[in-house]
């Protein structure tokens, strides 16, 4: 599973993350919160928990500004 996520690493800070912690339960962000912040272009991996998969890639995307940058 992929999610994107802000430098802090706060889940509920979008509607995507904080549906895909509500499904993993608490212990997420517990294992994003022992992480610290996750700089742009930087990708960490946690534990799914509660989630069917084994594990959760976390990426701080740089925004999208123009397609010819792409």
């Amino acid at each position: 599973m992929v999610c994107i996520v802000n430098e802090d690493f706060d889940l509920s800070q979008s509607e995507r993350s904080n549906r895909l912690l509500q499904r993993a339960g608490p212990n997420l962000q517990v294992a994003c919160n022992s992480r610290g912040s996750i700089k742009k272009g930087q990708v960490q991996e946690t534990n799914a928990f509660q989630l069917p998969y084994k594990k959760v890639i976390h990426c701080n995307l740089q925004p999208f500004q123009d397609i010819q940058d792409a």
